[in-house]
């Protein structure tokens, strides 16, 4: 009788939604199919492969379908199956705004303006929200990037996050700032070692970029404390060597000047197969201020400085000059320019008085050096000033030409006394002939 009294449910039932394909406008409608599970399915393969829900307005348009495309897509389309907005793939691909994905997840829009964002959210663009109830600098919208432990995909841990969050708590600001950091077990937060993200890469409000600080005060601030010699940065590398040690480069080292004034507080340093060949480095001096810089070359032994003063010495770590070198030196030309005031000259004014050269001699006898010349001594102890010995052998020289023009003089006055005494010892032995000739007639 059970049996009998289903089956006249069931033609009951199907004779009636056979008239109606629609629910009761009544009540709360329940499908109950649980074995194996409620299928949706087309009873003709008229009109193509559409197999899915169409919901309708009340006058009759479509409004949203809900089902499969050609047998390779689920989709979700605004009016009827021609406009899908939403796609997944058979082969799991997920598209937003276009019919074929090629990735994983594929939005398609029209597009956004480099320039743009003078609107609180673009419409175009894939927008992560975190409703926090107000502004902060330390909660924000977050994406982490994964890794499973087990070959199923279960037990995952994240490996890196890029997180945003308010660049101040100002209300009504839209600044804001980007943190990108990978997780490693440290000590972030002085409470001990964990599994923490570090604040590794930071673009702030203003477009300055931090590495290993969440406050860049700079357009690229590396702010990562490298004291001890720590390797802080480095500016670029050679194949050659690079793995030996830690390589061949050139970069920034760290070093601490806490205890010890005048130390050495940053290099920068040419390292070849991990072993230092020639550096920069720059020293502290006995406060805030007073530094000064060495030049390092061969093994990095030093070979030049610039000391607090600005003079600059070459094989000398104490120089006294503006350059002192020590070792020779090879020029095309060397320019001094000495005070034209004291440039001797003046030796060739009227009133100037040389002294003579009995002087001279007396003064030489005794000194061993010409007047105003330094002795050996003097040379040994101090050096050579080039422009100041220049100008005293000019002197010399002048005074000596003044010598050589008064002596010139008195040879001239010589010369003409000369010929004059041998005019007259010519008219003289002219006479004597004629005495001679007069004499010896009888």
């Amino acid at each position: 009788m059970k049996i009998i009294y289903t089956a006249l449910l069931s033609l009951l039932s199907a004779g009636v939604f056979a008239q109606s394909n629609v629910y009761p406008t009544t009540g709360t409608p329940i499908i109950y199919d649980y074995s194996p599970g409620l299928t949706l399915q087309r009873n003709t393969a008229s009109g193509g492969y559409t197999q899915g829900i169409q919901t309708k307005l009340q006058n009759g348009d479509n409004n949203w379908f809900f089902g499969n495309l050609h047998d390779g897509q689920w989709i979700v389309s605004k009016g009827d199956h021609q406009f899908p907005r939403f796609t997944v793939e058979a082969n799991g691909h997920i598209g937003i705004g276009t019919t074929y994905s090629r990735s994983k997840l594929n939005i398609n829009s029209s597009g956004s303006d480099l320039n743009g964002g003078n609107v609180d959210i673009d419409a175009n663009a894939l927008v992560l929200q975190a409703t926090i109830g107000s502004r902060s600098t330390t909660i924000g919208p977050k994406i982490e990037f994964a890794m499973p432990v087990n070959s199923d995909g279960t037990n995952p841990w994240s490996l890196a996050r890029l997180m945003t969050v308010a660049g101040n708590s100002s209300p009504g600001d839209a600044t804001g700032k980007m943190v990108l950091g990978t997780r490693r077990y440290y000590n972030k937060l002085g409470a001990g070692s964990q599994w923490y993200f570090g604040d590794d890469l930071v673009i702030d409000g203003g477009g300055n970029v931090g590495v290993g600080t969440l406050n860049p005060r700079a357009k690229i601030d590396v702010a990562t404390y490298i004291n001890d010699g720590v390797l802080g940065s480095v500016l670029g590398r050679l194949v050659e060597g690079d793995d030996t040690g830690s390589g061949t480069f050139v970069g920034l080292r760290g070093f601490g000047t806490q205890s010890a004034l005048n130390g050495k507080s940053f290099a920068i340093e040419h390292s070849f197969y991990g072993e230092t060949n020639s550096s920069i480095s720059f020293y502290r001096g006995n406060s805030r201020t007073g530094g000064y810089l060495t030049f390092s070359t061969n093994s990095n032994y030093e070979t030049m400085r610039i000391d607090p003063n600005g003079n600059v010495g070459i094989g000398t770590t104490t120089p006294n000059e503006k350059l002192a070198v020590n070792g020779k030196i090879r020029a095309k030309e060397i320019k001094v320019e000495p005070n034209p005031a004291t440039w001797p000259d003046y030796v060739f004014e009227s009133d100037y008085k040389v002294g003579t050269l009995e002087e001279l001699e007396s003064y030489v006898k005794i000194n061993k050096h010409l007047p105003e010349m330094p002795t050996a001594k003097e040379v040994a102890a101090n050096g050579l000033e080039l422009g100041e010995m220049n100008k005293l052998l000019l002197k010399k020289v002048e005074e000596l030409t003044l010598h050589l023009i008064e002596k010139d003089k008195q040879l001239q006055d010589s010369d003409k006394r000369l010929t004059s005494l041998e005019e007259e010892s010519k008219t003289m032995k002219e006479l004597l002939k004629i005495i001679q000739l007069k004499l010896s007639k009888p």
